[in-house]
């Protein structure tokens, strides 16, 4: 560091500054967000699903295979991603909204779709709320398990900012398809 100082006899310059210049503190609450592998298991999911539904409608016997493959991948792909993070109790907790949240939703949607149901003009048939029931189950389920997901890969996929310390470090390399060796200088700032 080179500091400048001019000063009078009477001391009317100001102190130059004293010791090294930090940089700017980090925020405490900075955070940073490492969803993003949990979006494509996300949408990898919900294409297996949209899939084996597509596949069940036309009577495929991959239909069982796509359906549970797209639902494991979505009830462990995000706590899978939080567990690499070292964040284990976080993804405890997303394997609980992931499992929990499509099952409120389910069971609100099918209070909903009975409720609906109930108040049609079924005539004699005394099973017309049934209809209602399932379509308002299967739409809490879907809802409940997107509520998940946007929750999961939004606001529970963010940890502490680490900001390492600046600094260079050389490595070798080598390319074993030219056999060739070298150094590679790193640097972080």
């Amino acid at each position: 560091m080179i500091a400048a100082h001019l000063t009078t006899r009477s001391g009317w310059a100001a102190d130059p500054p004293r010791g090294p210049i930090e940089d700017a503190p980090a925020r405490a609450d900075a955070k940073e967000w490492y969803g993003a592998p949990m979006v494509v298991a996300d949408v990898a999911s919900v294409a297996l699903i949209v899939g084996g539904l597509v596949a069940e409608d036309h009577r495929s016997k991959a239909a069982p295979g796509l359906l549970l493959v797209g639902a494991g991948a979505y009830l462990i792909g995000g706590p899978i991603v939080h567990v690499v993070q070292h964040r284990t109790r976080t993804g405890v907790a997303s394997l609980a909204l992931r499992g929990a949240a499509p099952l409120g939703g389910g069971l609100a949607g099918a209070i909903v779709g009975a409720a609906i149901g109930s108040r049609m003009n079924c005539g004699d048939n005394d099973n017309c709320a049934i209809g209602g029931l399932a379509i308002g189950f299967a739409v809490g389920v879907a809802a409940g398990g997107i509520t998940a997901m946007v929750v999961d890969d939004v606001s529970l996929a963010r940890r502490e900012a680490s900001h390492g310390a600046p600094g260079l470090a050389v490595t070798p390399t080598y390319q074993p398809a030219n056999h060739q060796t070298g150094l590679a200088l790193l640097g972080t700032w």
